[in-house]
Parts: structure tokens; C-alpha cells; sequence
């Protein structure tokens, strides 16, 4: 696989600790309502021109009854 998807994947991966899932802001903002996550700031990434935000993606949302 190729692309600007795959490889913006692959610099987040090596930014992730064991057991750590970065996600983009794209996605944060997609998943929000459902998923708590943490910012973690601007981040430079091999091959973007401008730095990116990033977000740890730290745990589901507790739903009410």
C-alpha cells in the first residue's frame, strides 16, 4: 500500500508508546462523542510540511442507562 494515509499511519505508529494509540485530529473529532482522548500537541511527522495534532486515544466514554 502507498500513500499519503499509509505513510502519515506509519509516523504515528513510531510515535506510540507500548500499547499507546495515536490518533489524528481528523479522527478525534470523529470519534469524541464516544472516546476520551488526551492531547498531545502539535507534532512534526517526517514528510508533512506542518506540524500535526495529535491525540492519545485513552478510553471509551461511559454511557448512561
Amino acid at each position: 500500500m502507498l500513500g499519503d494515509t499509509v505513510n502519515t499511519t506509519a509516523r504515528l505508529m513510531s510515535h506510540a508508546q507500548k500499547n499507546q494509540i495515536i490518533i489524528s485530529e481528523y479522527i478525534q473529532t470523529v470519534i469524541e462523542s464516544k472516546y476520551e482522548c488526551k492531547s498531545l500537541g502539535e507534532i512534526s511527522l517526517k514528510g508533512k510540511k506542518m506540524p500535526m495534532q495529535l491525540y492519545e486515544l485513552v478510553q471509551q466514554k461511559r454511557t448512561m442507562p
